[in-house]
């Protein structure tokens, strides 16, 4: 059986096209072109990846992928927001939601089939490497299902927390440069301050460690970026 794709996209020609050059790329797709709608959907058929256009009918791609995001099951399922809108700061938005992609109109079909078919080989081969639920000393943390505890006691992380998280752990015992943390968790296209980094490891910290002052956990490599050491 192959990998299910929602496409949420409302105009009709558009939808059309993505959907069959992502059947003939061997992909099962459901299609909506309405938020509200996609959003149900979404919850139904728990798709492994959503395509979100922005601008919908209902509620907003916007919203819908927040939803999703915070969504106890759909949480780490990837999305790709596909608009219109070029400017900046849509794309700085869609990533601060979550969305792993974003692809601007007018686009190539064959080149959305490539991104959606590259995107689920690196989500499945991330979850394959320790079958979404990494354990460490008190830390359970399972990034198939957005959950996350200490000790017992739920963790509450961002979209954006959770994925720098997991680019660590997957990282562990390795030093993860700061550029690369940029290039990979906030995407190529994004300009962020090296600073913003910074401040979600420091978030991290304060919910991941026993004492964010003296931490055992994301250990920081001075002048370089960061390392995710465990006693396991």
């Amino acid at each position: 059986m192959g990998k299910r794709v929602l496409v949420v996209e409302d105009e009709p020609d558009v939808q059309r096209l993505i959907a069959h050059h992502l059947r003939q790329a061997g992909l099962e797709v459901s299609t909506s072109g309405d938020g509200e709608q996609g959003w149900l959907l979404a919850k139904q058929m728990q798709p492994d990846l959503v395509i979100l256009d922005i601008m919908l009918p209902g509620i907003s791609g916007w919203e819908v992928c927040q939803l999703i995001k915070r969504h106890q099951t759909l949480g780490n399922i990837p999305v790709i927001m596909l608009t219109a809108r070029r400017e900046l700061e849509d794309r700085l938005k869609g990533f601060q939601l979550g969305a792993e992609d974003y692809i601007c109109k007018p686009f190539s079909p064959q080149e959305v089939s490539l991104r959606v078919q590259a995107l689920l080989r690196r989500t499945e081969a991330a979850r394959a490497s320790h079958g979404g639920v990494f354990q460490a000393a008190d830390l359970t943390l399972d990034f198939l299902c957005h959950r996350f505890h200490k000790a017992g006691k739920e963790l509450h992380l961002s979209p954006r927390e959770a994925r720098l998280l997991r680019h660590l752990v997957d990282r562990q015992g390795e030093v993860v440069r700061k550029e690369e943390l940029l290039r990979n968790v906030w995407g190529e296209d994004v300009f962020v301050e090296l600073g913003n980094i910074e401040v979600h490891i420091r978030h991290l910290r304060e919910k991941i460690e026993t004492d964010p002052a003296k931490p055992v956990h994301i250990l920081t490599v001075r002048g370089v970026g960061y390392r995710f050491v465990t006693d396991l």
